[in-house]
């Protein structure tokens, strides 16, 4: 069967459950999960039989349910929910940190969210790390009794010095 031989339905249900983004349908009016792909289980640690017809209020998927809330007033006057950075807590705890994207669907004839999530937790945490290991280069660098400098290794030009070279030299910063 060639994939010109499937309905659109069915490749779109392919696309559904094969894309790596984690994809959900709620419905609009009680917020009951309908749908979630493969990337959703993964991701949350939940079955389709723990969530499929659960409220997501319930689930307490959302780390501030007030986001959602936001998000979900705005859908409901037509603006579609872009690039929203937000935190979930899976089923044993852990925190996961997505990009959210979610839009008004019908899904046989009845109002749906599609909601789409992008999972940057890794990126969050790994910038989250760079910061510390600045934080405290730049502590040991300025705390240091030895006069220490940084310098361009293109013009030799000072980036910038500690507190033990500016009494040594007798220059200050300006």
């Amino acid at each position: 069967m060639s994939g010109s031989d499937l309905s659109i339905e069915a490749k779109l249900r392919a696309a559904f459950e094969l894309s790596p983004t984690i994809l959900a349908v709620t419905s609009l009016d009680d917020g009951r999960l309908l749908d979630v792909n493969d990337a959703f289980l993964r991701a949350t640690g939940y079955t389709r039989e723990e969530i499929i017809g659960r409220r997501v209020p319930e689930l307490g998927l959302w780390i501030d349910p007030g986001l959602r809330e936001k998000g979900l007033a705005g859908l409901r006057q037509g603006q579609p929910v872009r690039d929203m950075e937000a935190r979930f807590r899976t089923k044993h705890g852990d925190e996961i940190v997505a990009i959210a994207n979610a839009d008004l669907i019908v899904v046989d004839g009845r109002t749906c969210i599609l909601t789409a999530l992008m999972d940057i937790t890794a990126r969050v945490r790994a910038e989250a790390a760079l910061r510390e290991t600045e934080r405290r280069f730049a502590q040991a660098f300025h705390a240091n009794p030895l006069p220490m400098s940084i310098t361009s290794l293109r013009d030799g030009r000072h980036l910038d010095v500690n507190e033990a070279a500016l009494r040594h030299s007798g220059y200050t910063r300006v």
